[in-house]
C-alpha cells in the first residue's frame, strides 16, 4: 500500500490524467484561503492556479498539483465523488463544506444542545450529499439519563464518552477504512472526538461550563487527519447557520414517513385533511411525532425554495453571457465594415 492508498487514493486513481509533470494529493488542511497537501512526497503548503480562485479546492478534494521551482501549484482538482454544502449566510452561492466523504457522523452531545430539528437539517444536507449519515452522541459521562436522548431518534446513532474513550470501537468499525466527516455545532465534543480517532491530541479542545455544560469553540479550520487502524476523518468548525441547497433531500432524513406517505390512499396526498392517510392515521396513534411532520414540511419549502434562487441566479448568468456574445458579435461586424 502506498502513502496515497492511506488517503483514499485507490478510488481515485482512475480518474488520474498521468501527465508527467503532475502528481497527485489531497487536500488536507483549510485555512483563510491557505491550503495543505499530502502527496507521496509528504506534506507541502500549496498555490492555486487563478483559474480555480472561483470554485477553489476544499479539504478532501484530490487535486492535480505541478511542482514550480520548490513550491506547490495546483492546476485541476478531480471529479468529486461526494460534495457536502451549505447555503451562504445572506445568501449567494453554496458553500462548499467537505468533498470526497463517504460517511458522516452528526454530532451533538446529550445536554442543552440536543436538538431534534437541527439533527434532521444536518441528516437532509450530508444525505442528499451522497453520504451514508449516523449520530453521534457525545459527553455521555455527564447525561444523568441518556436513554431520555436515544429514545427521540428515529436513525441509527453512537453513544460515546471521548473524554474517556467509551464506545468509540462501534464508530471506528462502521467506518471502516473511509472517509469519515464530523459535523455539528461549536462546542459538542468533535474535537475530542477527533483526537481520540486519531489517537494524540491533534485538536485543541476547550472545557465544559459548569453553568450551562457547553464546551468551548474550539475548531477553526477544516483538517483532514488519518487515524491509525485506516481511514480518515474531517473535524469542520460548528456552524451557526446551515441552509439547505438544492442538493439537499429532506426525505432522507425521515424514511419513516416516506415509508407511511407510499400506503396513503392517493399518490399526491398532502398528509393534511386527505381520507385515508396513513401518515395522518400514525399522528393520531401517537406513533408519529407531529413536530417530525411539521419539520419535514419546513425542510421541503426551504429546498424548494432554494432551487427556485438558483434557477434565477443560472437564468441570470445564461443572460448576461449571451449579451456579452451578442455585444461582442456587434463589434466584430462594425470593425469589419470600417
Amino acid at each position: 500500500m502506498t502513502l496515497l492508498d492511506t488517503f483514499g487514493w485507490s478510488a481515485f486513481a482512475s480518474a488520474w490524467p498521468a501527465e508527467p509533470d503532475l502528481f497527485p494529493a489531497r487536500v488536507v488542511s483549510q485555512q483563510r484561503g491557505q491550503l495543505d497537501i499530502y502527496s507521496e512526497q509528504g506534506p507541502a503548503r500549496a498555490m492555486i492556479r487563478g483559474s480555480l480562485l472561483v470554485d477553489p479546492p476544499v479539504v478532501g478534494d484530490w487535486v492535480a498539483v505541478r511542482p514550480v521551482g520548490e513550491q506547490c501549484l495546483i492546476v485541476a482538482i478531480l471529479p468529486r465523488q461526494t460534495c457536502i454544502t451549505r447555503k451562504r449566510a445572506g445568501g449567494g452561492h453554496a458553500q462548499v463544506i467537505a468533498a470526497n466523504v463517504d460517511c458522516v457522523a452528526v454530532v451533538t452531545s446529550m445536554d442543552s444542545d440536543f436538538n431534534l430539528r437541527r439533527i434532521e437539517r444536518y441528516l437532509s444536507v450530508v444525505r442528499g450529499a451522497g453520504c451514508e449519515a449516523r449520530i453521534l452522541l457525545t459527553k455521555a459521562d455527564r447525561a444523568k439519563d441518556s436513554a431520555f436522548f436515544t429514545s427521540q431518534l428515529s436513525d441509527p446513532f453512537f453513544v460515546c464518552s471521548a473524554l474517556h474513550g467509551e464506545g468509540l470501537d462501534p464508530l471506528r468499525a462502521w467506518v471502516d477504512g473511509r472517509t469519515l466527516a464530523l459535523v455539528g455545532s461549536s462546542g459538542v465534543g468533535k474535537s475530542t472526538v477527533i483526537n481520540a480517532l486519531v489517537g494524540q491530541s491533534v485538536q485543541n479542545t476547550g472545557a465544559v461550563s459548569d453553568y450551562d455544560g457547553q464546551g468551548q469553540h474550539t475548531t477553526t479550520t477544516r483538517n483532514l487527519l488519518r487515524m491509525p487502524e485506516g481511514g480518515c476523518v474531517i473535524d469542520t468548525p460548528g456552524m451557526r447557520e446551515l441552509g439547505l441547497t438544492e442538493d439537499a433531500d429532506p426525505d432522507e432524513a425521515f424514511s419513516d414517513i416516506v415509508a407511511l406517505a407510499s400506503q396513503c390512499a392517493y399518490a399526491d396526498c398532502q398528509h393534511e385533511t386527505e381520507p385515508k392517510c396513513a401518515v395522518r392515521q400514525a399522528i393520531e396513534s401517537g406513533s408519529l411525532d407531529p413536530k417530525r411532520l411539521k419539520s419535514r414540511d419546513k425542510l421541503l419549502r426551504e429546498r424548494a425554495r432554494e432551487a427556485r434562487r438558483s434557477s434565477k441566479r443560472l437564468n441570470a448568468a445564461a443572460g448576461k453571457r449571451m449579451s456579452k456574445r451578442v455585444r461582442s458579435a456587434a463589434r466584430s461586424k462594425r470593425n469589419r465594415e470600417g
